[in-house]
């Protein structure tokens, strides 16, 4: 796994609206299970698959998923702010 997960995993600002506009932006993505070694050399098929929207390609468990499909802030990768950071 390691150096993957540099690439992978990303950050987003937190939402700050309400739940029930939070629920509304879940229900606005169009949600598609994808297996990760399917997109992804550095995945391994070991890896559970994962829900993610076809439209802009948040994560349903992702703090993107509650912002409005296309208007999340741009997602920030770990490998991008992880400096001289060693696995």
């Amino acid at each position: 796994m390691g150096r993957a997960w540099l690439k992978l995993a990303h950050f987003v600002k937190p939402f700050n609206g309400t739940v029930e506009e939070a629920e509304t932006n879940i229900e606005s993505h169009s949600w598609k299970l994808i297996h990760l070694h399917e997109r992804y050399p550095e995945a391994q098929e070991s890896w559970p698959a994962v829900v993610y929207c076809d439209l802009c390609g948040c994560l349903a468990e992702s703090e993107q998923s509650r912002y409005a499909c296309g208007k999340a802030p741009k997602p920030v990768a770990i490998r991008d702010i992880s400096g001289d950071f060693r696995l």
